[in-house]
């Protein structure tokens, strides 16, 4: 059954990055997150977004596996909401996938565009 739920975390593909958009309340923990694996996000604070109260956070493609590390850990504190990647083609929920199949899906977002 299909749940209108807003995502807890929504990520797709900008040009050379990767773009994370989480609720603002949930920033703080992400960037740090993020820190820790060695990448410097910029944060952009989006007054019209479409998706209410939430920040992109740029990250390069270099550290996909430390970023698919974070959002699975992400993933599980927010255990039941939806995780988006959006693909060329579709978006694909990422709850119940492990670190590995994150980055599977997160190489084939980084890859369809180049």
């Amino acid at each position: 059954m299909e749940t209108s739920e807003a995502p807890a975390l929504r990520i797709y593909r900008r040009d050379d990055q990767l773009v994370l958009l989480v609720p603002r309340a949930e920033r703080d923990e992400l960037t740090a997150a993020l820190r820790e694996i060695g990448e410097t996000p910029t944060t952009i604070v989006r007054e019209n977004s479409v998706i209410e109260q939430v920040v992109p956070l740029l990250v390069g493609l270099r550290a996909l596996s430390g970023v698919a590390s974070v959002i699975k850990a992400y993933g599980h504190r927010n255990d039941g909401k939806r995780l988006l990647v959006k693909t060329a083609d579709r978006e694909v929920d990422l709850r119940g996938y492990s670190a590995d199949e994150i980055e599977t899906v997160l190489r084939a977002v980084a890859e369809a565009a180049e």
